[in-house]
């Protein structure tokens, strides 16, 4: 048959299958039939025309046709439809027998189950591996409308996706559903559901499901490893991490009630870091005690327990219950590196919600990650602190700190920021290394750099110029040790200005230079003191040898030479500080009288000198040198800020119980930011060329020494006021005794002196004034000469020079005094650098003579010795 000819019978029996087919052929034959009868009727009238015979027998003919046509027609319609109900029938049959494999393979198939749901949600349809998967039987599935769905985020989408399906709408993608088994297991199911259609269009919804609790718990796993590990670098408390890993926790099991117990098995205490639980507040840190969770903690073991396991482990004695009872326990230890570090929990007080050995099994994977994590975060908080502690001592070093890295500047602390002139340390990152440094020494840096990097060895410390960033240079000295900076090599600097140290070491020079200067001047002056007392000590001789001889005005001239030439020594000795402290009550307007000549000498033409006196005394216990040094230097301080010239102003008045003296200039004056530091010792704003920068220390520390201080006033441009305050005297001024020239000195009455000087010249002048004196004189040349005299009889005095050749003035008198008690002891000196014998001077033990002194001075010093001998 051709396609052709089996096309009429297939769209035959297509008609009639379809709905009112019959009707259709009904009519189609009416048509046919009526079509035929009018044809076949005009066809006969016009063959037999007149012929009434031909006529009959002609419509017999025509009826036997149309009954023939009928015939045939009927019976091909009919055999037809009996073909098309065979196949029918065939296909049919064929369909029950897939339907009933499918059947088969749906209701056999023990990993996945069938459902259809109705568009109220009702499960119309379930194969009977549903109860092997989730426990339930399909009478019950067919009783509800509703899943048993547990507590698990994910079936709040399970149920959006549900009711889109309802509606309609499916986007293809599998659904994830926890359900609980009424074991108390969780079953997470995966379902893949498509729309249902019948004779009425969408009428629900047919899908699949399996268990793939296995296969998520694994991937839920990893997830949790992922974001847990990504927790430590987030958190900023082992709370806040472990608030973190309870909530990943709950994805993987159910987890309401959770806490970490943490113990370094060392320590006494067990604390609770985290602690979430529906009926128990968090413990207090205490020691270990015998809980479910020390005894997890106890045996580094994981533990799943039921109401039954725990009163077992009561009953052995293994643990005490502590807190609310649960319905299901489960605790895995916290161990790293076999160390146990404490326990993680989860419990549950619902008695639908238990745990399973693959629970204990997910909680101890998942504690064996949290372990390590608490151990990362502590690590991490550890070096956080560390670098924390290393930033502030970075920032706090007052050495620069610089890190460069293929000659970029990458890192800068803050005493760099301040050295180099910048802002902030940040505003040094990123610029060339050399830049830094001052053109002249970048060629020496570049070197030092390479040999370092190539070596691995720290470059030794050397100074160099660097470059500010205004354009400044300053003075420092670097060392540079390679390192490893952020997986590269790199050079770490620290550099020390050595600015301030250089000027420091030049005015330690300069200090030292004087000091050499003041030692030579110390030492001219105690030889020219030796000599001028020689020269008063013949004075002395000759004025009494040639009284009433016409050459008396040349012996007071000669005397008058003697007076200047040891108030030129005393001058030296002042500049030298080798002066004895011997403070005594004094009137501040006499000692500024004394020191106006010398003063007026020191200033230049330019500078004018006005006194302003008090018109009473002002009377202050102090001693005279110190206080005439205290005056030099603030005058000089004074002439150093008027280079133009000026007025210069001394001014003495007491108020209250404090007297004091004022240095008035009207010269440059001092900025604000200088004045902090005038008395600092070696600050000098005048260069190296005009001062030491002790002149004002040495101001301050006499003043304080006395009691006293410094007030200062200054204006830029209009001068500065020096003030030294100092307490006024208790005691009255003593009066002076002044004396006569040509009074007679007294006399001894034959008490024996001991006189011990090794300038022959001076000793032998002395022995004769003081025997034509009326002592009995012993003269020697040195301390052990005096040490071999013999003890009777004994001596009333010692005149000792200070300097003797083996030993001092003052070593000398305490042997002596040993021998004999009531000696009392007179030294001289030129200067004393002693300081015991300093105090014993300024405490009265000692009496003393300044070098040059007169015979007249010596008489009474002798006279008043046997004086206090006698009392």
């Amino acid at each position: 048959m051709n396609v052709e000819n089996r096309g009429v019978p297939t769209l035959l029996t297509r008609i009639l299958l379809r709905k009112r087919g019959a009707f259709l052929l009904a009519v189609v034959y009416l048509v046919l039939a009526g079509a035929y009868i009018w044809v076949s009727g005009h066809a006969v009238k016009a063959i037999s025309g007149q012929d009434a015979a031909l006529l009959h027998r002609l419509e017999i003919l025509k009826g036997w046709v149309f009954v023939l046509l009928t015939a045939v027609a009927l019976y091909a319609i009919l055999r037809m439809v009996v073909r098309a109900t065979g196949k029918e029938r065939q296909v049919s049959e064929e369909l029950l027998r897939v339907h009933e494999r499918l059947k088969l393979l749906v209701e056999a198939n023990p990993h996945f189950f069938f459902y259809t749901q109705d568009r109220e949600g009702n499960v119309t349809y379930v194969s009977p591996s549903v109860e092997a998967i989730t426990g339930r039987p399909v009478s019950e599935w067919l009783k509800h409308t509703h899943w048993w769905t547990t507590d698990n985020p994910i079936n709040e989408e399970a149920r959006r996706k549900t009711r889109k399906h309802l509606a309609g709408e499916f986007d293809g993608k599998p659904i994830l559903v926890e359900i609980l088994h009424p074991s108390g297991r969780r079953v997470l199911l995966e379902a893949f559901e498509a729309p249902l259609h019948g004779p009425r269009g969408f009428e629900g919804i047919q899908g699949v499901a399996h268990d793939v609790t296995t296969r998520r718990r694994g991937e839920l796993l990893q997830q949790f490893f992922v974001r847990v590990t990504q927790a430590v670098g987030e958190a900023e408390s082992v709370e806040a991490l472990l608030a973190q890993v309870h909530r990943e926790l709950r994805v993987l099991l159910p987890a309401e009630n959770f806490y970490v117990a943490l113990w370094d098995g060392i320590g006494p205490v067990v604390r609770f870091p985290y602690f979430a639980d529906q009926k128990d507040a968090p413990p207090a840190p205490g020691p270990p005690g015998r809980g479910l969770t020390e005894y997890v903690i106890r045996t580094g073991k994981p533990l799943l327990l039921g109401p039954e396991e725990d009163s077992q482990l009561v009953a052995a004695g293994e643990v005490e219950l502590i807190g609310s009872p649960a319905v299901s326990w489960m605790g895995a230890p916290l161990q790293v590196a076999g160390k146990t570090l404490g326990c993680m929990v989860v419990q549950s007080y619902d008695p639908n919600v238990r745990y399973f050995p693959e629970d204990l099994e997910v909680l101890s994977l998942a504690a064996r990650e949290v372990a390590q994590v608490l151990h990362r975060f502590e690590l991490q908080q550890q070096l956080a602190e560390t670098a924390a502690k290393f930033q502030t001592l970075v920032d706090l070093s007052p050495d620069a700190i610089l890190i460069h890295q293929d000659g970029v500047i990458k890192f800068a602390n803050r005493a760099a920021a301040r050295l180099w002139g910048a802002k902030d340390p940040a505003d040094l990152v990123g610029r060339p290394a050399l830049d830094l440094v001052a053109p002249s020494f970048r060629e020496t840096v570049k070197e030092r750099v390479r040999r370092s990097l190539e070596s691995g060895q720290m470059a030794p410390p050397l100074v160099e110029e660097f470059l500010r960033v205004d354009g400044t240079t300053f003075r420092g000295e670097a060392s540079a040790t390679p390192i490893t900076f952020q997986g590269r090599p790199a050079i770490e600097v620290v550099i020390r200005d050595v600015s301030e140290r250089e000027k420091t070491e030049a005015l330690l020079r300069e200090a030292q230079k004087m000091e050499a200067i003041g030692a030579l001047a110390g030492g001219i002056a105690h030889d020219f003191n030796n000599l001028l007392q020689a020269f008063s000590a013949l004075l002395f001789s000759l004025k009494g040898k040639l009284a009433g001889a016409s050459v008396g005005q040349e012996l007071q001239t000669l005397e008058g030479l003697v007076q200047r030439g040891a108030s030129l020594a005393r001058q030296l000795l002042l500049f030298a500080r080798r002066e004895i402290s011997r403070r005594e009550a004094l009137d501040l307007n006499e000692l500024v009288k004394q020191m106006e000549e010398l003063l007026r000498r020191l200033l230049p033409a330019n500078i004018s000198l006005e006194l302003k006196l008090a018109a009473d005394p002002v009377v202050v216990e102090a001693d005279p040198n110190q206080l005439n040094q205290v005056l030099l230097n603030l005058v000089v301080n004074a002439k150093d800020a008027m280079p133009e010239g000026g007025k210069l102003e001394l001014r003495v008045e007491q108020r209250g119980d404090e007297a004091l003296l004022a240095v008035s200039d009207n010269g440059c004056g001092i900025p604000e930011d200088v004045l902090p530091r005038i008395f600092e010792p070696f600050f000098s704003t005048k260069g190296p060329e005009k001062g030491t920068g002790l002149g004002l220390a040495v101001v301050h520390g006499i003043v304080t020494q006395h009691g006293g201080r410094v007030e200062v006033t200054s204006t830029v441009g209009r001068g500065s006021t020096f003030t030294v305050v100092l307490p006024t005297a208790s005691a009255p001024l003593a009066p002076q005794t002044k004396v006569i020239s040509g009074s007679v000195p007294p006399v001894g009455s034959g008490q024996r002196v001991l006189v011990v000087e090794d300038e022959e010249a001076a000793r032998q002048t002395l022995a004769d004034v003081l025997q034509a004196l009326g002592y009995q004189v012993v003269a020697v040349g040195s301390a052990e000469e005096a040490g071999k005299l013999p003890a009777d009889p004994a001596f009333d005095v010692l005149l000792t020079d200070f300097l003797l050749p083996g030993a001092s003035g003052a070593q000398l008198a305490a042997g002596l005094v040993e021998r004999w008690p009531n000696l009392k002891v007179i030294v001289m000196s030129g200067y004393a650098e002693d300081q015991a014998f300093k105090e014993q001077v300024s405490r009265g033990q000692v009496h003393f003579l300044q070098k040059p002194f007169t015979m007249e001075k010596l008489a009474r010093v002798l006279a008043a010795a046997l004086a206090d001998q006698k009392s």
